[in-house]
C-alpha cells in the first residue's frame, strides 16, 4: 500500500525518467510500529523527501507520513531502525 502510494506520486511528479534515476528501494517496513526504511540515491533525496510530504491518503485513509532520520548508509539506518522499534 505505502510502497504503491510513494511509487505513484513519484511517477506522478517526476515522470518515468524521473522515477528510474531515483533508485528507490524499500529495506524494510514494520506493520505494526509503521515504520519503515527507504532506499534512494543521493541525488534523489529532496525527490523522495517532496514525494512522502505530500502524500496525504492512502485508500481513502488520511495519513502523515513523517521522515524521521536521514543517513549516508544503510548501516546506520539499520541500526537507527532496531533502536526505535526496541523502544516501542
Amino acid at each position: 500500500m505505502v510502497k504503491n502510494a510513494v511509487w505513484d506520486k513519484l511517477q506522478l511528479l517526476y515522470g518515468l525518467d524521473g522515477t528510474t534515476t531515483a533508485g528507490l528501494y524499500f529495506e524494510k517496513f514494520d506493520e505494526q510500529n509503521k515504520i519503515g526504511l527507504v532506499r534512494c540515491s543521493h541525488i534523489s533525496l529532496t525527490m523522495l523527501l517532496v514525494t512522502l510530504t505530500i502524500i496525504t491518503k492512502i485508500d481513502e485513509r488520511e495519513i502523515l507520513i513523517c521522515p524521521e532520520y536521514v543517513t549516508g548508509t544503510i548501516k546506520k539506518a539499520n541500526k537507527y531502525l532496531s533502536k526505535v522499534i526496541e523502544t516501542n
